[in-house]
């Protein structure tokens, strides 16, 4: 994808939701990282972990979350909204994750942690997943993925001021 769109990486979000909002609407304007992606992919199954203990159902979207698609895998929210990242623009792309391990598709760095979020809290699904030995699988920013323990991730990393960072952002 950055080779095919000078070197800039894909949005993450872009805080669309389905038409209409709830469970029943119809995709048609994809622009989601998952979808910007998926010519590349062409598997659409890989956007749910097998590990994952979230049922899949044949429709992307659940009325819980606002009409956000169901993923087992999700994006930095602090790199969307203003323009494609420029990877040239960041000093370190290996120290900046892009995507893990999660039950949503857009993440934003602030504590949290598994037990002290439930069904009714604010954004429950807004946290890292971490399912595989007590760890989650990370994409970085440089291409590079790994393995992470929980409690192994930098909040510097992924900063909210990140996100209106002109210089970042090539604005």
């Amino acid at each position: 994808y950055a080779q095919d769109y000078d070197e800039r990486l894909p949005i993450g979000t872009s805080y669309w939701y389905a038409p209409g909002g709830g469970g029943s609407a119809t995709r048609t304007d994809p622009q989601g990282w998952f979808d910007l992606l998926q010519p590349y992919v062409k598997n659409s199954q890989i956007l749910g972990c097998p590990s994952d203990d979230v049922e899949y159902t044949t429709t992307p979207w659940d009325a819980l979350r606002g009409g956000a698609p169901i993923l087992g895998y999700c994006a930095n929210m602090c790199f969307e909204q203003f323009s494609f990242l420029k990877i040239a623009n960041l000093t370190s792309p290996a120290a900046y994750a892009y995507l893990w391990d999660s039950n949503s598709y857009y993440f934003y760095w602030y504590p949290q942690t598994d037990t002290s979020l439930t069904a009714t809290s604010y954004r429950p699904w807004l946290y890292a997943a971490w399912r595989h030995n007590d760890g989650c699988n990370v994409g970085f920013l440089d291409g590079h993925a790994k393995w992470v323990k929980n409690g192994g991730m930098q909040a510097g990393i992924m900063s909210q001021t990140m996100a209106f960072n002109p210089s970042i952002h090539n604005w």
